[in-house]
């Protein structure tokens, strides 16, 4: 946190470094931790050979959401209506705001399910409770300020690299390639996508590259930054929960609980291993929640031609806010439900990994 602080002080190479590690850590959310550790823990070194090319495909789909903000200068809802026509561009956004929602409860439900478990309270009051924090960001600070704000976060993602490599991995070579293709590795292969390749990421960048209005050759060569740490840690918690969790005698996904999944920091942490995996998990929510609801709002008024964004006050963008309110509140009711955290946040990155056809063929539209 001390680095942060000092890094939110000192210039660092460019704003562009430091949006982009607030998007990059933004997809680290719970969903995405939950996911990658049930990939590692369910099927071993068999799917890290999908990282170097998501890389490369999040690095084309980052350059082509950078060039939709600079030739456009409008984010990508607005740009359909004004290329498609009002009506596809709604119904675009709503399906998009439907599955954001769902991500957005699965990262609310395993917070508060962690929360609950530390602090000995009743999980509906940390359902409830955790909301306020991205809604209390969104409400009170503008663009650049939330960004600040979640920069203090990101240094705790760095956990996963050291646990990474103290779980000390050491795969032959024939666990790096799957085997036998199983509905497991399907749905693995689906959410590990998701995870790494969230849409609702690229729809922010396109909003932050608008708000920086950044056009020096170094910030534009770095843009990538956070996309790839993001990359990198993802990759470090499948490594983790494969060296650590996985057993490759039993079939299914193998991860039931939340305070399983922290058993992969045990090497790290010891008996502090579910604290600190608790800890991660709900900043991970206070980094990815308001990002998520944020985009919903530009997604939704972005159809309609009318003020988006967090540089305007409440009074003078309220569809904007409202529709970030209302995702947030929707989320917490549908963590309410009762449903296992670990099966929820694992469908919503399946829900994103089979939404990725949409948004590359938005992009490439929006960018010939």
């Amino acid at each position: 946190c001390s680095a942060s602080l000092l890094a939110v002080r000192i210039r660092l190479p460019g704003q562009a470094v430091r949006a982009n590690l607030v998007t990059g850590a933004s997809d680290c959310d719970p969903s995405a931790v939950v996911t990658s550790l049930q990939v590692g823990a369910s099927t071993g070194f068999s799917l890290i050979w999908m990282f170097p090319l998501t890389t490369l495909a999040l690095i084309w789909l980052d350059g082509r959401a950078a060039r939709i903000a600079s030739r456009h200068g409008v984010g990508i809802s607005r740009h359909l209506r004004l290329r498609m026509g009002p009506i596809p561009a709604v119904v675009i956004s709503a399906a998009f705001i439907a599955a954001n929602a769902i991500t957005i409860a699965a990262d609310i439900s395993g917070a508060a399910s962690v929360a609950s478990n530390l602090l000995g309270l009743p999980r509906w009051a940390m359902v409830l409770a955790i909301p306020v924090v991205p809604a209390a960001l969104l409400y009170k600070f503008d663009f650049a300020a939330v960004r600040r704000a979640l920069l203090l976060v990101v240094p705790l993602f760095g956990l996963y690299l050291v646990a990474a490599i103290a779980s000390r991995p050491n795969p032959e070579w024939s666990e790096l390639f799957p085997h036998e293709v199983s509905w497991v590795l399907i749905l693995g292969a689906v959410g590990l996508v998701g995870s790494v390749l969230t849409p609702y990421v690229f729809f922010w960048q396109v909003e932050d590259s608008i708000q920086l209005r950044s056009r020096s050759p170094q910030e534009k060569g770095s843009s990538s930054a956070g996309m790839v740490l993001a990359n990198l840690i993802l990759l470090a918690i499948v490594v983790m929960a494969a060296s650590v969790l996985y057993t490759p005698a039993r079939s299914g996904f193998q991860v039931d609980n939340l305070r399983q999944a922290s058993a992969a920091l045990e090497p790290l942490l010891g008996r502090a291993a579910f604290a600190c995996f608790g800890i991660g998990l709900i900043a991970s929510t206070v980094v990815g929640t308001p990002v998520i609801a944020a985009v919903c709002g530009y997604a939704a008024i972005g159809t309609t031609g009318r003020r988006a964004g967090l540089n305007w006050p409440v009074s003078a963008a309220r569809g904007f806010y409202g529709v970030a309110f209302g995702v947030l509140l929707l989320g917490s009711v549908l963590a309410l439900s009762g449903f296992n955290p670990v099966g929820m946040l694992l469908w919503a990155q399946i829900i994103n990994g089979a939404l990725l056809p949409v948004l590359v063929l938005i992009l490439v539209f929006s960018t010939r």
